[in-house]
């Protein structure tokens, strides 16, 4: 509970409390990170000027503040001190600082100075779960084995229930939208006319491949932030300590975007340490490896990634099915592909299975933490560098949908506005 002093001065805590790593507290309805760092206490807006994600699940290492997500650095006065995906040597932009709060110790307490807190600019676009313009997509509403021949079941979408039917002769009807059918695997149901076609993925009707479904999550997210999570290369280091995150180099590599009508591909090749390798623990291969990843987005919210392994070889495709259910509920569906020139056993698939439902655990953990599950813009209230094309990409591209679905003025800025710093 915040105690208040003279001239604005808000107690928050002592600084013995600071030595676990930092903390979240409030003042005035903002949520503030308070660290020690180094021999001083910083306070500050409690949101990495990157991607939102909340400074205070971070950690205080070598005299800084880091972020969980992709490991931005911020120093003492708030200015950024390293971005990894980067590299070591690369110019950093100065206007990615953290926005301070003037604080001072006084007995062992920490004081905020609540006339100095700055609430963070309100974003050109806040993408709920439940924006209109979501309804000219096709979305995944759930499995196509949910509903039987001859059967009626109600999906949730965007704060709707769509009752979808399915004949006797396998054909799928909605009376309330545009559009429903079947697509590996799923149901798709475009509550109005799509502004984008269905993403074609050939590994599901190629052979080799095992199919395994994993269990489905639901909860409190944000559909375009699990999106953009599931987007993202260069939080690996950091959010995937535990399962394959390459701690040893965290920089990307130069990738370049293949623009497609209504999406894109990206591909690239990083360094990763496979902690699932038994062969990398038993010496036969290196415990450092390769993996290429294919990205292929569709708007709105579709993706499905490829991965190649060069030194475990075979490959991996991971489909994620994301579902805007209404505004505080977001569904996601992931469907994993597994191939191998060794084929697999029930029990190694099972293995495949559990390690992926793990990975994504990581990224769970840490949507859980974030504040909004709205999914922002870039030029208003976060900085981008050059290894975010294909988040930057992704966030022009629905402004173009925008642009499509809404006869109204587009609340979100138009494309040559996405900066990258």
């Amino acid at each position: 509970m915040e105690r208040r002093h003279p001239a604005n001065r808000i107690d928050v805590g002592s600084v013995d409390d600071l030595r676990a790593g930092p903390r979240r507290v409030e003042v005035d309805g903002t949520a503030l990170v308070v660290a020690e760092v180094g021999d001083e206490v910083t306070v500050a807006v409690d949101r990495c000027p990157h991607r939102g994600a909340p400074l205070s699940a971070g950690t205080v290492e070598h005299g800084c503040i880091v972020c969980p997500y992709h490991g931005w650095a911020f120093g003492p006065a708030g200015e950024v001190a390293a971005i990894p995906a980067l590299g070591p040597d690369a110019a950093l932009p100065r206007r990615a600082r953290l926005r301070t709060v003037a604080a001072e110790v006084r007995d062992g307490r920490v004081l905020v100075d609540a006339s100095t807190v700055d609430r963070p600019a309100a974003p050109a676009l806040a993408m709920g779960n439940d924006d209109d313009a979501l309804a000219d997509g096709w979305h995944p509403v759930g499995r196509s084995d949910e509903v039987p021949a001859g059967g009626r079941v109600g999906f949730r979408l965007l704060g709707r229930t769509f009752e979808v039917e399915r004949d006797p002769t396998g054909g799928l009807h909605c009376r309330s939208a545009h559009a429903v059918t079947d697509h590996v695997g799923h149901v798709w149901l475009a509550p109005d006319e799509p502004a984008a076609d269905l993403l074609d993925i050939a590994e599901f009707g190629e052979d080799g491949w095992h199919h395994v479904a994993m269990p489905r999550v639901e909860g409190r997210y944000g559909v375009g932030l699990l999106l953009d999570n599931q987007l993202d290369a260069g939080h690996f280091s950091f959010v995937h300590r535990a399962t394959f995150g390459s701690g040893s180099d965290a920089a990307l590599p130069p990738y370049e975007i293949e623009r497609h009508a209504g999406g894109f591909e990206v591909r690239m090749r990083v360094p990763i340490t496979p902690r699932n390798d038994v062969s990398a623990a038993a010496g036969e291969r290196p415990t450092t490896q390769h993996r290429n990843m294919t990205y292929r987005y569709r708007a709105p919210t579709t993706l499905f990634l490829r991965l190649d392994y060069e030194e475990m070889g075979g490959s991996t495709g991971i489909l994620f099915c994301f579902a805007p259910l209404d505004r505080d509920t977001a569904r996601m569906d992931v469907d994993l592909l597994f191939r191998h020139p060794d084929g697999f056993t029930e029990e190694q698939l099972a293995q495949r299975l559990a390690f992926e439902v793990q990975v994504v655990g990581e990224d769970l953990a840490l949507q859980d933490r974030f504040d909004t599950l709205f999914f922002n813009d870039t030029a208003t209230t976060e900085i981008y560098t050059r290894a975010d094309r294909s988040s930057v990409e992704m966030r022009r591209i629905l402004a173009a949908f925008y642009r499509m679905a809404v006869s109204s003025p587009m609340p979100m800025r138009a494309s040559s506005e996405v900066s990258i710093a």
